[in-house]
């Protein structure tokens, strides 16, 4: 036993002494610092124009997270439980970017990376904290929730044939209940649990970065893949619904147009970001893989990585933002940005006509719920 543990502490430390030698690392826990004087001293114009850029786009990210965030939850056009996971994103942005602020002090002013310097070692937890949330609410949020609340709920609609008791599940849904509510928490804290495990564990040297990138990688493929299928399932149910007059249903319609809108929102939403983080994985990539001999380029490639990583946050939230006309509406009108705005001389925006305003009510109730049949009715009628 006292054999198997020597060997495993001599694994661990020649582990941590290639980390060193191969990033220029001298303490006991994996860490996100890549850049000091003498890195930058190979190209100071383009290192100080990195690292303006990264500073600016964090700033502005930093800023009007919380706004689009608000905006987005009051503006009432999405099921609560999306609105409150788009809460839960925006924290996790700003933990992330706060943790970078971190680092970036320590590369701008070439502080030492001591072994027992905890503040070090939570900014670094937290940064990753954010990559591996962002992998995982494919899965947790997004796929989990869509599949049990909308999903499950139309599957089981279709296996009973009372009216009532249809009408009843759909407006347990629509009424956004507590039940559900304590569902989206749940998932939250596992999401967040499992990201930092995963970085906790690779922090402090139990496992390398190829094992960590791989769990993010295969989480994030997995959870879109289950999104499509799930997408491409309440398409072919809406397909059908409008040729065959006996799949139809109000109160299936009512679930599934309002499930196939949040997705496509949230398609839209992440394939234009996700271009970023192509960009940005690409260059993580060449940081660890090109050849040692190659310094500059792997150091400037890295440090455009936190660029693009900080251009994927201000691409999430301002096509968030730009989702629907509602959201837009309701950013404007919150006082600071509308005293922004006024301050500025903009004119007045111009807004499109909502797409998800018809798809979900947010006032709960028999009334409110009956409306958005009849409002769905009427949109039909009208094509």
């Amino acid at each position: 036993m006292l054999s198997l543990e020597c060997k495993s502490a001599t694994i661990l430390s020649e582990y941590l002494n290639f980390l060193s030698a191969r990033c220029g690392w001298h303490c006991m826990f994996v860490q996100l610092v890549w850049l000091n004087s003498t890195r930058t001293a190979l190209a100071p114009t383009i290192f100080n124009a990195i690292f303006a850029t990264e500073i600016l786009l964090n700033i502005i990210a930093y800023l009007s997270m919380p706004f689009v965030s608000e905006a987005i939850y009051y503006a009432g056009v999405i099921h609560r439980n999306f609105r409150i996971q788009i809460r839960f994103m925006s924290a996790i942005f700003l933990l992330g970017t706060s943790g970078r602020f971190t680092l970036l002090y320590y590369e701008l002013f070439d502080l030492p990376l001591s072994e027992d310097d905890y503040l070090l070692l939570l900014a670094n937890i937290a940064r990753e904290i954010s990559f591996g949330y962002v992998c995982g609410m494919w899965v947790v949020d997004f796929v989990f929730c869509i599949g049990t609340l909308c999903g499950n709920t139309v599957l089981e609609m279709e296996k009973r044939k009372n009216n009532h008791l249809n009408l009843e599940m759909v407006f347990r849904y629509a009424s956004e209940s507590t039940s559900t509510l304590l569902v989206v928490f749940f998932i939250e804290f596992l999401n967040i649990f499992f990201a930092a495990a995963n970085s906790t564990g690779w922090m402090l040297g139990y496992w390398d970065y190829r094992y960590n990138a791989s769990i993010m990688i295969a989480t994030a493929v997995t959870g879109f893949v289950l999104l499509m299928t799930v997408y491409t399932y309440n398409r072919r149910q809406l397909r059908a619904m409008s040729t065959s007059r006996s799949e139809y249903s109000i109160t299936k319609t009512f679930q599934i147009r309002e499930n196939c809108r949040i997705i496509e929102c949230l398609i839209s939403l992440v394939a234009p970001a996700g271009s970023a983080t192509v960009i940005g994985i690409t260059l993580a990539c060449y940081f660890v893989l090109a050849p040692a001999e190659w310094e500059l380029t792997r150091y400037v490639a890295i440090g455009l990585f936190d660029v693009f990583v900080a251009l994927f946050c201000l691409f999430f939230f301002y096509l968030a933002l730009h989702m629907d006309s509602e959201l837009q509406r309701q950013f404007n009108n919150m006082r600071v940005i509308a005293a922004l705005r006024r301050k500025l001389g903009l004119k007045p925006p111009i807004y499109r006509k909502s797409k998800l305003k018809t798809a979900h009510n947010e006032q709960p109730g028999s009334e409110a719920t009956t409306l958005s049949y009849f409002n769905q009715l009427n949109a039909s009628w009208m094509r």
